[in-house]
Formats: C-alpha cells, structure tokens, sequence
C-alpha cells in the first residue's frame, strides 16, 4: 500500500490553506519537526549547499524523498492524509507563540511611567543611547524639572542650577555607577 504525499505548496492549494509554505516550514523547524543540512556540491567548488529535511519527529507527517541524481540531498514530500493534523500542530505552535509574545507585551516594565531627565556627559554611554534604554524600560524622558520628575541622572558637568529644584520636587538622583548598576541588574533579570 502506498500512502500519498504531496508538497507543501500542492497541500496547501488542495486544502485552501491561509499559511505559506515557508512559515509552516519555519514553524516546523522551530519545534523539531525539520532541519536545514548540508552537503558539498557534486560539481567540485566545494560549495556548501543546504536543504531542508523532516526530523525523526517530523516524518509522522511526511517522508524525506530522495532526490533525483543526487545521494544526499532530499526534499520533504508530506502525507495527504496527515496534513490537516500537521496544520493544526503548526497552528497550535503559533497559538502558543502568540500567548508568550502576549504575556511578554503585557509584562511590566521596571520603569513605567518614570519621568526621567538626564543632564550631563555620560562616559560609558551616549545621552541619546541613554534615553532610548530608558524608554524601552518604560521610562518617560524629560528636559525639565517639575514635581512630576522621579529621577534625575546627573553626568559630569556643572548641575547648580539643577540642584535647587532637584531638592525642592525631592526627586532621586542617580550618578552614572547607578545607572550602570540599574543596566546591569535588569539585563540579568532578563535572563
């Protein structure tokens, strides 16, 4: 008994499927269900050439078809009859994805809603570089003192005419170990 197979391409049209070919295969190479290899051109270049093969796992829905003229190379050829299941495991792969991609949007930011101004020269980082971290830890950047200010990250340079207000709006000074501290404690939280 022979078992029909088809490509992605082919199922796909058959079953009106709304996925592409290559995300259905990135989806499957994420989760285990295929992987590139290589082989050495046979024209003597010496060329590295790659191709795409289902997995051990991968082969519940589909063989590895061996291709013409050629010992090594392969090409995935998947089963009629499995590829609704095989639709439904990529799907359920991307659900999962999506839920993470969620739950990481979602998460807090260990400086939402912080405003943030900076004066001075930084040595280890760029004012400009500087505000962009902070706004993708959810800090809000300001030019301005005010009683809505949280912290101020004083660089090197004359900050008197700083010093006043800073006192006055009790607002948190930060120097540039703090900051570098702050980076370092947040990247190994990210971990």
């Amino acid at each position: 008994m022979t078992i029909k197979t088809a490509t992605l391409t082919a199922l796909i049209d058959e079953y009106s499927c709304s996925l592409d070919a290559s995300s259905i295969m990135r989806v499957m190479m994420r989760y285990g269900l295929a992987e590139d290899a290589e082989y050495i051109s046979t024209t003597g270049s010496g060329e590295v050439k790659r191709f795409r093969r289902l997995t051990d796992e991968g082969l519940n829905y589909g063989i590895n078809e061996a291709s013409s003229g050629h010992d090594i190379k392969t090409s995935p050829k998947f089963y009629v009859d499995t590829f609704p299941t095989l639709i439904s495991l990529v799907v359920s792969f991307l659900q999962k994805e999506s839920e993470e991609m969620h739950c990481i949007a979602n998460k807090p930011k260990p400086l939402d809603g912080k405003v943030i101004a900076v004066y001075g020269m930084l040595n280890s980082i760029r004012r400009n570089d500087l505000r962009s971290k902070l706004e993708s830890l959810g800090a809000l950047n300001t030019a301005s003192l005010s009683s809505k200010t949280n912290i101020v990250i004083l660089g090197d340079g004359d900050h008197g005419d700083k010093i006043d207000k800073i006192e006055k709006y009790n607002i948190e000074v930060w120097d540039e170990s703090k900051v570098i501290a702050f980076f370092e404690r947040e990247s190994s939280h990210a971990l």
